[in-house]
């Protein structure tokens, strides 16, 4: 890489996972250079994430043949390919150079390739809850991530709560590594909703029958309607309370919450950039199976952008086609998953007691966001209440918050979040390393 504006590369891949590699082979098949940048330690994004020893865990063997297929094709083309681990996309300055920074070494580098594809994978959704921000409390992907890395189970209680299908998910995977969950508490009632299954590609139908065999044997109870009324410490951990008229309690070590998944591409959009996509659950939150399609299907478009080909090819507007239809399938089928796994999320938000903590990287509550008043503006919300100023800059609370305010639509979150620089926070360390790259080249340049 260099930082002096030459290119050593032409297109620069944010996210190592299905959509970005997908992306990244076909760019490379077509002739042109590529630099990959993920943020772990190795390739696979956050769905078939390697173990620290680089062994394979085995925890979803349902993509490993398309990943096998992506390795075999990144193996063929790897001359023109490179790839920085443990490192992120830190945003794009006001003279359109990309910022990356090295988060093991705290340094950064500028880069001006000709176009950027931005795969982070999707945003995972956890709603407040009264008592979310206790120690011990975390999301389901997370503690996913944290099984397929160590391939080691928590030696402790888990109970996982919220909604959507990968809490099965995560609850067979734990399962599976010998620790299986106390219980699986679902806010929705997929069983009452079998007929809309039914519209499900059996690839789907086979795999939650998989997940729900394997807690069966085990013994893992499923329950289905209940909300959390409560998350208290206890003298055994953590006591969790359901709604419901049987009382429904656990004491438990961790909670994992899930809620669903969002886009994630918060402060991204950046202004002097010629050629910029998002690709994958990063701009589609359609689950795996489309972020592979979605990614070479952007690849082509930047290929026809930079005009590698003089003309457009038949066999790439067939191809484009097949994938284009592989989209419209799975944007059904996560349709269909929306209607089983649906839940009435305003009126879970609109029963929250006042002293529940909306934000939890400055700890405020509900009554800190009503206090600002009937209508604040996004200004006052950020800079008066602090909402969305913390380190997840707004990434998990924001959504939240324009549905208390009972505005719809996607696009007032975005103008909370807002467009900045960087788009995460950034050591001073890497700054200056970042200046320090800048002058050496100008220097070299002048020489």
């Amino acid at each position: 890489m260099s930082s002096d504006g030459e290119h050593s590369f032409d297109v620069l891949v944010v996210g190592g996972g299905l959509a970005g590699m997908s992306a990244a082979c076909k760019l490379a098949e077509s002739g042109l250079r590529v630099h990959i940048v993920e943020q772990a330690t190795t390739l696979g994004g956050a769905v078939l994430r390697r173990a620290q020893t680089g062994q394979n865990p085995n925890l979803n063997g349902v993509h490993e043949s398309s990943w096998r297929d992506l390795m075999a094709r990144f193996d063929r083309v790897r001359k023109l390919m490179s790839v920085s681990v443990c490192s992120t996309y830190t945003g794009t300055d006001s003279t359109g150079a990309i910022v990356v920074t090295n988060t093991s070494t705290s340094t950064s580098v500028s880069l001006r390739p000709k176009a950027i594809i931005v795969a982070t994978g999707a945003l995972e959704k956890v709603r407040p809850r009264m008592g979310w921000h206790l120690p011990g409390v975390m999301t389901a992907g997370a503690l996913q991530v944290l099984l397929k890395t160590s391939l080691r189970a928590p030696k402790k209680r888990v109970l996982l709560a919220g909604s959507g299908p990968l809490l099965l998910a995560v609850a067979a995977q734990l399962t599976r590594l010998g620790n299986p969950p106390l219980a699986v508490i679902e806010e929705a009632r997929p069983s009452r909703k079998f007929w809309h299954a039914l519209k499900l590609p059996v690839g789907y139908l086979l795999e939650a029958a998989n997940y729900i065999k394997v807690l069966k044997v085990a013994g893992v109870p499923i329950y289905e309607g209940r909300f959390i009324a409560r998350i208290a410490h206890c003298t055994s951990g953590l006591r969790v309370s359901f709604t419901g008229d049987d009382k429904l309690c656990f004491d438990t070590d961790f909670l994992a919450l899930h809620d669903g998944i969002a886009k994630n591409c918060y402060g991204m959009r950046p202004v002097g950039m010629p050629i910029w996509h998002e690709a994958g659950d990063c701009a589609l939150g359609l689950g795996a199976r489309a972020s592979r399609a979605h990614g070479e299907a952007v690849a082509i478009e930047v290929i026809k952008q930079l005009q590698v080909f003089p003309v457009e090819s038949v066999e790439m507007k067939v191809r484009t086609k097949e994938l284009l239809d592989v989209l419209s399938r799975e944007r059904a089928a996560q349709s269909t998953l929306a209607k089983i796994y649906s839940v009435d999320e305003q009126s879970a938000l609109d029963e929250l007691p006042h002293e529940v903590i909306i934000c939890r990287c400055e700890k405020k509550s509900l009554s800190d966001l009503f206090d600002l008043g009937a209508d604040p503006t996004n200004r006052e919300i950020r800079l008066n209440g602090r909402f969305a100023m913390g380190a997840c800059q707004g990434r998990f609370c924001a959504h939240w918050i324009n549905m208390l305010r009972k505005k719809a639509g996607t696009a007032e979150g975005d103008r909370l979040i807002g467009s900045h620089w960087p788009i995460k926070p950034i050591s001073m360390q890497a700054l200056i390393h970042e200046a320090d790259h800048l002058l050496s080249a100008e220097k070299k340049s002048s020489d």
